[in-house]
């Protein structure tokens, strides 16, 4: 994400703030007379609801800006998600106005004959718009970005909630507002229950992972195919025509270049960077290992690639925790237990400056590699003809690194 993308998505957390203040500060405006006096009988329970709503709206605002500073809005078109992400905005406008909604709602506990209906109609509409804007998170920034499990079932318990008490009132089981009672708290229980689920769900997250390895993971001949996009510059520029088996040398001479220096060349064009195709199952395979280990993208792209990699990385909605640019052969560097690279100097680097196990992914470049059969034997190397292997690479690396954590 660019800095200008930021600032947008900053002016439109903005805009659902500003809209927020207003609804809150309408309804004390609304129930002045329960909010100054809330233990006069004809209040009580409506200021109980007031409560509820408000005790809804606050968490839900901690969380809502928390995963806002996680994954903030994202109109950058290179993403190809704008659709998604405009949506994602009106959903979490929608939330806002569904709060209003809510105290509105209020307005039927407030007299001689409350009715709970519509304010428990409006937790389900809460949970509806919580479960839509996941779902389209999870859209721009993949399953990483929000658990829906948790969502779907307290939307069912408050929809079971409202059936309850439909049932209840109909039936005449409880005389006066009992039924009524019993139904606010009952939403505001579930609202609190949802929210000690949903931390304790985080903080499971948090120990697993910092139980698991830390995974340093390069972007050209693992993540991204850097050969497709440079072959047609070549034969423009060089009228040369080579195929991707050709590159059989990291630094393949092509007269009086090589095919290293016209990468690098490319990767001032935020096309070629774009455009580049994705290694098959690398979105699959790294939402697998980031839930259990922590990811670090270390690329010796030059800087001025450094945003446009950002954004590919947010085009095809790949799981991270830390991005760093870093020096050829210096990999090592940057404190990681186990390395996936395709270049030979970042994995021997790796092999004799750390303990960790080193990742080889078999490219034609890399394949003059019978100098590192000592490591293949003792098992810190492992090479690995495709992405899909990984995860079981990683497995058996925990059990040797960490074994408290396998």
């Amino acid at each position: 994400m660019t800095e200008t993308d930021r600032k947008v998505s900053d002016q439109l957390v903005r805009l659902v703030q500003i809209i927020f203040g207003f609804v809150l500060a309408q309804s004390f405006s609304r129930y002045a007379d329960v909010v100054l006096r809330p233990f006069e009988q004809l209040h009580r329970l409506s200021f109980f609801a007031l409560v509820a709503v408000y005790v809804t709206a606050v968490l839900s605002w901690i969380d809502w800006h928390i995963t806002m500073a996680l994954r903030p809005y994202n109109f950058n078109p290179e993403t190809g998600r704008r659709l998604v992400e405009k949506a994602r905005l009106f959903s979490d406008l929608l939330i806002v106005s569904l709060y209003a909604y809510l105290l509105l709602a209020v307005t039927d506990l407030h007299d001689g004959t409350p009715d709970a209906t519509l304010f428990l109609v409006g937790f389900v509409g809460v949970f509806a718009g919580y479960w839509l804007s996941g779902f389209l998170r999870r859209r721009s920034y993949g399953r990483i970005a929000s658990s829906l499990v948790p969502i779907t079932t307290f939307l069912l318990l408050y929809v079971a909630l409202l059936v309850g008490y439909r049932v209840a009132i109909s039936r005449e089981w409880w005389g006066g507002p009992v039924a009524e009672w019993l139904a606010v708290g009952a939403a505001l229980a579930l609202m609190m229950i949802y929210r000690v689920v949903r931390s304790s769900i985080r903080a499971r997250k948090r120990r697993r992972k910092d139980k698991g390895l830390i995974i340093g993971i390069d972007v050209d001949g693992v993540l991204a195919n850097q050969i497709h996009g440079v072959l047609p510059r070549i034969k423009r520029r060089l009228g040369l025509e080579i195929t991707y088996s050709d590159v059989t040398d990291w630094a393949l001479p092509l007269g009086e270049t090589d095919i290293a220096k016209e990468i690098r060349s490319a990767m001032d064009d935020s096309a070629y960077v774009l455009d580049m195709p994705i290694h098959a199952h690398a979105k699959r395979v790294l939402d697998a290992l980031y839930k259990d280990h922590k990811i670090k993208v270390l690329t010796a792209r030059p800087e001025s690639s450094a945003e446009w990699t950002r954004v590919w990385i947010e085009k095809h909605a790949l799981a991270y925790d830390t991005i760093a640019s870093v020096k050829e052969k210096k990999k090592s560097l940057y404190a990681t237990d186990l390395l996936v690279d395709d270049y030979i100097g970042n994995i021997e680097d790796f092999l004799i400056s750390t303990n960790g196990v080193a990742v080889l992914v078999d490219q034609p470049w890399n394949r003059e590699r019978s100098h590192l059969s000592q490591h293949l034997e003792s098992g810190r190397l492992v090479v690995i003809a495709s992405l899909n292997e990984l995860p079981e690479v990683v497995k058996n690396a925990g059990g040797v690194l960490r074994p408290s954590a396998a």
